[in-house]
C-alpha cells in the first residue's frame, strides 16, 4: 500500500519515541499549510542568475529502520540514566531526530520537486511530507534504487539521493548543490555528488535527466562515485557535508546549529558524551 501513492498519514508529525514541541518556521521554511500543498505537486522550473532554466530535482531519502540505525552513536546514550531499554529507546529517538531534521530541510528546498522517502518505519513517525515507499531490505543502495524506480515509473526529471543523517542541513545548501549539478548536466555530465566532511563518504548523489541513478554508498563511496564518472561538486556546505555517524560528528553538527528535532533530543537527554565535546551550539538552528 505504500508503493503506489502518497500515504495520507505521511507528514502528520506524530512521534511516540521523541519529545515534541511547537516550532515556528525557520529561515527558508514554509508554513505547514504551504509545505503540505507543495509536497504533493511537482514544482515549476525557474531561472537562475545566469538566465539558464533550473529544473527541479526529484529526491530520494532512504531512512533505515530505527532499531538498526546509527550503531556508532551508542556512546551518546551510554551515560543516560535508566536501564538498557531506556537507553535503546533514546538511541532510536536520536536516529529519528537526525532523519526528521534532514527531511525538514529537504522539504524546504526550492529545487526539490517530488520527495520520496524509502523506509520501513511508520509514516506518521517521520513527519516528512511527500511519498513513502516501503523498504523491502537489501541495504542502503537497494533502498535508493527502489526510490529511484518509483520516480522513474511516474516520469522523473533529474533524480538525487540524499543521506538521512544531516541534522545541520540548510535548505539553501541543498538548493545551491542542485543548482551546480544542473549546470554540470547542461555541459554534458551524467552525474554529480557531494562528499562528506571527511572527503571519503557521500551525502548527495544526483543523476542528470534521463540518466539512471547508480548509488555506491558505503565505505569509500566518494571514490566509488568519482570512479563511476560522477563529478564532485565543490561548495561551502558544512551542513550538507555534515553526516552524523559518531559522537564527534554529532558535536560538530551541534556547533553548526541543528534542526529542532536534534536540538530537542540533545537538550532533553543532556547526553554527557555530546556536551563534553561540543562547542557552544549556534542559537536557533534553521
Amino acid at each position: 500500500m505504500f508503493d503506489a501513492a502518497v500515504d495520507p498519514a505521511f507528514g502528520s508529525g506524530a512521534d511516540e519515541s521523541a519529545p515534541t514541541r511547537a516550532v515556528s518556521p525557520g529561515p527558508g521554511e514554509r508554513s505547514s499549510e504551504t509545505r503540505h500543498r507543495h509536497s504533493l505537486r511537482p514544482r515549476c522550473a525557474d531561472r537562475g542568475q545566469t538566465g539558464a532554466v533550473d529544473v527541479a530535482v526529484d529526491l530520494v531519502v532512504p531512512v533505515k529502520e530505527l532499531r538498526r540505525a546509527k550503531s556508532r552513536l551508542a556512546p551518546a546514550v551510554a551515560d543516560l540514566p535508566g536501564d538498557d531499554a531506556d537507553r535503546e529507546q533514546a538511541h532510536r529517538a536520536l536516529a529519528l531526530a537526525l532523519a526528521r531534521d534532514t527531511l525538514r530541510a529537504a522539504r524546504a528546498a526550492h529545487r526539490v520537486g517530488r520527495l520520496v522517502v524509502v523506509t520501513a518505519e511508520p509514516a506518521e513517525r517521520l513527519g516528512a511530507g511527500g511519498e513513502l515507499v516501503r523498504d523491502e531490505g537489501g541495504g542502503l543502495n537497494a533502498a535508493v534504487r527502489r526510490g529511484a524506480a518509483h520516480l522513474h515509473g511516474a516520469g522523473a526529471r533529474a533524480v538525487a539521493a540524499l543521506q538521512a543523517d544531516l541534522p545541520a542541513l540548510r535548505p539553501e545548501e541543498l538548493d545551491d548543490a542542485l543548482r551546480r549539478a544542473s549546470a554540470l548536466f547542461a555541459g554534458g555530465a551524467g552525474a554529480a555528488f557531494v562528499a562528506d566532511h571527511a572527503g571519503t563518504g557521500t551525502t548527495l548523489l544526483v543523476a542528470a535527466p534521463g540518466r539512471p541513478l547508480r548509488p555506491r554508498f558505503g565505505p569509500g563511496s566518494a571514490w566509488a562515485h568519482a570512479r563511476s564518472g560522477a563529478v564532485a561538486l565543490d561548495g561551502d556546505w558544512p551542513g550538507l557535508r555534515g553526516d552524523v555517524d559518531t559522537v564527534a560528528d554529532l558535536a560538530r553538527a551541534r556547533a553548526l546549529g541543528t534542526g529542532p528535532a536534534t536540538s530537542a533530543w540533545c537538550d532533553d537527554h543532556a547526553a554527557r558524551s555530546v556536551t563534553d565535546h561540543a562547542p557552544a551550539p549556534t542559537p536557533g538552528g534553521y
